[in-house]
């Protein structure tokens, strides 16, 4: 059967991690919404000029924009891993026939504020640290290219639980909606990475039901 995954859960639960593992173990495409947003703002796209107010803020991006950008990246893919999307049960309805997973990476919102806030990333290339799990050998350098490390908009405290507050409140139907459609697995987002990635592994190769 194709892969047709969702990740679910709030930013900083590890899904962008999780998702590359997945993605190469399965050999599917990635495609992550979040990813796809900051990249249309960087190259300042129109889109990208559209998203900006939303992204800065920590508000969700209008589903008229998200759904679009989604269909098209999908385009004819038979298989492909979704991060970040769906984020609202109207999204979902957009997609119904073409998920067949769902995992839930299921955190506590501390853990969550603590990972994000301790979080930075290189201002050139795509390296990402963190300050207590994953820290820079030299403080605030990065240990590919030796550029400064920066700490994203939507990772400082403020953002963070803005995000979180909002994502709770449009997200937490799509637990529903997923269950209901039974097709819905979660794991516990406070074991070791390991632990689960060898969850999300197990569920994806468990049959639905």
């Amino acid at each position: 059967m194709e892969k047709r995954i969702v990740l679910l859960g709030p930013p900083g639960t590890g899904k962008g991690t999780q998702a590359q593992r997945l993605c190469a173990t399965l050999q599917i495409p990635h495609l992550a919404m979040g990813d796809m947003l900051r990249t249309a703002m960087k190259e300042d796209t129109p889109v990208g000029k559209l998203v900006k107010p939303f992204m800065d803020s920590g508000n969700l991006v209008p589903d008229e924009i998200v759904i679009k950008m989604l269909l098209d990246a999908m385009g004819s893919l038979q298989g492909y891993l979704l991060d970040g999307f769906p984020r609202t049960v109207v999204q979902a309805e957009s997609l119904k026939k073409a998920i067949n997973k769902v995992i839930l990476i299921d955190t506590p919102a501390d853990v969550i504020e603590k990972r994000l806030s301790s979080r930075r990333i290189c201002s050139k290339c795509p390296s990402v640290y963190n300050l207590d799990s994953s820290p820079p050998k030299v403080a605030n350098v990065c240990d590919t290219c030796t550029a400064a490390l920066v700490q994203r908009i939507d990772d400082m405290p403020e953002t963070i639980q803005t995000r979180q507050k909002r994502y709770w409140q449009d997200t937490s139907p799509l637990i529903d909606y997923y269950k209901k459609a039974k097709i819905l697995w979660t794991i516990d987002g406070t074991q070791p990475m390991e632990a689960v990635t060898i969850g999300i592994m197990a569920a994806v190769e468990t049959e639905n039901g």
